[in-house]
């Protein structure tokens, strides 16, 4: 089984974000490979507001830095993709 390529660059998003970049700016930076462009724009949208909720459970369940961090950044991606209308979280 092998995961679409947009997967790992959607994963990439939250670290450049963690590194001091805008979801616009990590957006930007992804736009330049062509796996990023092809996926349609409600796959990433869907990928990112499951990701956002998935960190924000986790970091209402645990104490550790990272897993909040994690979920601030997923939150900023989400937010960015959906206008600022994140559901579930």
């Amino acid at each position: 089984m092998t995961a679409h390529p947009a997967v790992e660059l959607a994963l990439l998003v939250q670290w450049l974000i963690g590194s001091g970049h805008s979801a616009e700016q990590a957006e930007e930076w992804l736009a330049q490979i062509p796996a990023w462009t092809a996926t349609d724009r409600t796959v990433l949208d869907d990928f990112a507001s499951e990701n956002a909720s998935k960190w924000s459970t986790k970091s209402r369940q645990s104490t550790e830095s990272w897993v909040h961090d994690l979920a601030t950044w997923t939150g900023e991606w989400s937010a960015h993709r959906t206008g600022g209308h994140q559901s579930g979280t």
